[in-house]
Formats: C-alpha cells, structure tokens, sequence
C-alpha cells in the first residue's frame, strides 16, 4: 500500500488520498481496505470513507481513492453512507460517545451537590 497523493480540504475537514494498493488473489473487500489505512495513518476507522476502488485489468493492483475526516459529525453531514454494516457501526459509535458523555456529566452534578451540602 502506497499513499501516491493526499490532498487537505479545509472546508470539509477532511484529507484525501490516492491509494496505489498491490494484492494477490481478488480484489480486497472495503474493509479490509479500510483495516489497511487504520493501521498506515493511524487514525479511528470510523472516520475513513472508502469513495473508489479502480482495479487495472488484467493487473494485481487498485488505485483506492479515500477521505478521512477529522470529525464524525462533519462526515455525517456531508457523506451519505450506503454501506450497512457500516452504518451500524457509525450509530453504535455515535451511541457509545453519547453515553459516556451523559455519565460524565451525571458524575459531574454529583461531585457539586456533595459539595453544596458539605457547605451547608
């Protein structure tokens, strides 16, 4: 896998990459593409939008054109995602952050009414 060009879209807070990727075998499947770039750019895999994937016939290898974005909530709003599984994933994320954020506050309220009750 080799990064041939990355571009910054600071409007839309997100890079995007021009893949040369080299396989055996059939074409890769999207996420085993998508597993590929996490492990190269080291960033969460919810955040990677796999747009293309040109195969060169008669060839072993694929150009992958991808986005990566720095927010979730900015590729919500700009991306319309077709892939299912990849949905779900999405809402699961989106789900979990938005507990852990209720229960940080919870815990957050607790700690200052204990505080005004110590006071009075």
């Amino acid at each position: 896998m080799e990064i041939i060009k990355e571009i910054r879209s600071p409007l839309l807070n997100r890079n995007e990459y021009s893949i040369n990727l080299v396989f055996e075998g059939s074409t890769p499947k999207t996420d085993d593409i998508r597993q590929q770039i996490v492990s190269k750019l080291k960033v969460p895999k919810e955040k990677i939008i796999i747009k293309k994937i040109d195969q060169i016939y008669g060839e072993r290898k694929a150009i992958v054109y991808a986005y990566v974005y720095d927010d979730l909530k900015v590729l919500d709003d700009v991306e319309v995602i077709k892939n299912k599984k990849y949905k779900k994933a999405l809402a699961e994320e989106k789900k979990k952050k938005l507990e852990e954020k209720k229960a940080k506050e919870a815990a957050s309220q607790t700690v200052e009414n204990g505080q005004e009750k110590t006071k009075e």
